[in-house]
């Protein structure tokens, strides 16, 4: 049963809090929805921030197997920069993909912009460093077969069980029995601790690892989960805090954290009815849920090149999956990329767009 709930959690992304969770009385937070901006008819699959400029970097592919562009995002503004496209000549983009839930974009501390990716033959992991003024991605092969060598330790599964910090310093490794992740420091390839839990987070500042674990893992008509917050790199237990769902994304200054639920129904993801909310961690309150996405819609024009299309009756599924939530760096607010997830025609029409949204706080 427990691998059950695994493999819906990672098809699915994320999963509705089916249980009554009770928590402290107190002020209750607020996400404001202060502006949205159109990144066009491709999808987003995966972002980063670059350190002390602000500048959120967004990779973009076709909605199928062939990365396009990094988009570039001001996070105050939310104005568009110069997208750079991508350039390979040793790379057949088509030989691997990437997964959201692996954070495969990131600036690293020494400024470098790298991406992991996983191969469709083998399911390892392959790495290129991306160069920010000219898009060039550069493979290296050696580092990969070392990587791949030290997480096979932890499971069979390398692709699918790992999950970067957001400057990928570290990662955590799932086993194959979906109870235990492992953490490690990828450039050292050591192991730091090893803690129960399904899922993990960590804080934007890699202070802080958020490790989840099912309360019920034998009831799969609960999401409802123990959060255990360790401090890194020395794997002290700071605290454990209730939570609707196992996936979470902490704020900088560790109060917060953006819940994101999905509707099931009969087993089925509901189309258009994801759910975003934030918990303060610090009085338990969550604040209102609000829709993601739109709801189903009638289509009436391509989104990508202005076509009419009201005579053909057509609808949007209404559905924006939430690919990254970025938060301020003064936890103030936070930035989310949500892709349109491929709603288009087989004429090429695209009936949505991607979005860049800005949220911010209010009382807690």
């Amino acid at each position: 049963m427990l691998k059950n709930k695994i493999g819906c959690l990672i098809a699915a992304i994320f999963l509705i809090g089916g249980a009554s969770v009770l928590y402290a009385q107190g002020d209750v937070p607020n996400a404001v929805l202060g502006a949205e901006q159109n990144i066009g008819g491709d999808c987003p699959v995966a972002s980063a921030i670059e350190p002390d400029t602000g500048v959120l970097w967004v990779l973009m592919d076709n909605c199928g197997s062939d990365l396009v562009a990094l988009q570039r995002f001001d996070m105050n503004t939310g104005t568009l920069l110069d997208p750079v496209p991508l350039i390979t000549d040793d790379v057949d983009f088509e030989t691997f993909f990437t997964l959201t839930l692996m954070n495969p974009l990131a600036f690293a501390l020494d400024g470098s912009l790298r991406l992991y990716g996983i191969l469709n033959e083998s399911e390892t992991l392959i790495s290129f460093a991306i160069d920010p003024a000219t898009g060039e991605l550069t493979a290296h092969p050696d580092g990969d077969d070392s990587l791949n060598a030290f997480l096979g330790q932890f499971t069979s599964y390398i692709g699918y069980s790992v999950t970067f910090s957001p400057d990928h310093t570290y990662a955590t490794v799932l086993d194959d029995d979906g109870l235990l992740l492992t953490v490690v420091n990828i450039a050292s390839q050591e192991v730091l601790l090893e803690v129960e839990g399904i899922q993990a987070a960590f804080a934007p500042n890699n202070g802080l690892l958020y490790a989840a674990a099912f309360t019920e893992p034998d009831n799969i008509n609960s999401d409802a989960s123990i959060v255990s917050v360790y401090s890194l790199p020395d794997g002290e237990l700071l605290t454990s805090v209730e939570m609707p769902i196992p996936t979470i994304y902490p704020s900088p200054d560790g109060r917060y954290a953006v819940l994101a639920t999905d509707r099931f129904e009969g087993g089925l993801y509901i189309l258009g009815h994801a759910e975003l909310s934030v918990l303060d961690l610090e009085t338990g309150t969550t604040s209102p849920r609000q829709l993601i996405g739109t709801g189903p819609r009638p289509a009436l024009t391509c989104v990508n090149d202005g076509r009419s299309i009201a005579d053909l009756n057509m609808t949007t599924g209404g559905d924006l999956p939430l690919i990254a939530v970025h938060w301020l760096a003064d936890s103030s607010g936070f930035i989310t990329v949500n892709s349109h997830g491929g709603q288009i025609t087989n004429t090429g029409c695209v009936l949505e767009y991607s979005r860049l949204r800005q949220y911010s706080i209010s009382g807690g």
